[in-house]
């Protein structure tokens, strides 16, 4: 992947590489409960993507408690619902709104919000965390 020329194929074989290198690494194990409140499910990605010194290579297994769902779709699904949180924010009370948002401005141009509480909690660091484990998987 350090020779290659694309930036888009370089990518991809940083990430299989990436991946094959951790194979055989304990599974990191997400489980979301689909009869859980928001609340509950964002607290289930917020508690997941905080802990610190994870291998976030490691081979990656999602379930749906509640949905018969298996396999490679729930996987993608679970992270299409992290993306998505980043996008229109978490279900956790910060202040005086019932969704925290982690970025702010124009639909196609958002940038971090300004609002301490967010830095002081260490929300970035778990929105980087939540970027790169997609890009990964």
């Amino acid at each position: 992947w350090e020779k290659e020329e694309d930036p888009k194929e370089a990518c991809q074989l940083f990430r299989q590489q990436l991946l094959e290198r951790n194979s055989k690494h304990h599974h990191l194990l997400l489980s979301i409960n689909m009869f859980d409140s928001e609340d509950d499910k964002d607290s289930s990605f917020i508690e997941f993507y905080k802990r610190n010194n994870i291998n976030w290579a490691a081979p990656f297994k999602c379930t749906l408690t509640g949905d018969a769902a298996v396999g490679e779709g729930v996987r993608r699904h679970v992270l299409s619902m992290a993306m998505q949180k980043l996008k229109t924010g978490f279900s956790i009370n910060l202040g005086s709104a019932s969704v925290t948002p982690l970025f702010e401005g124009e639909r196609d141009h958002q940038v971090p919000s300004a609002a301490g509480v967010l830095r002081e909690c260490k929300l970035f660091e778990m929105a980087g965390r939540i970027l790169g484990h997609n890009f990964i998987h």
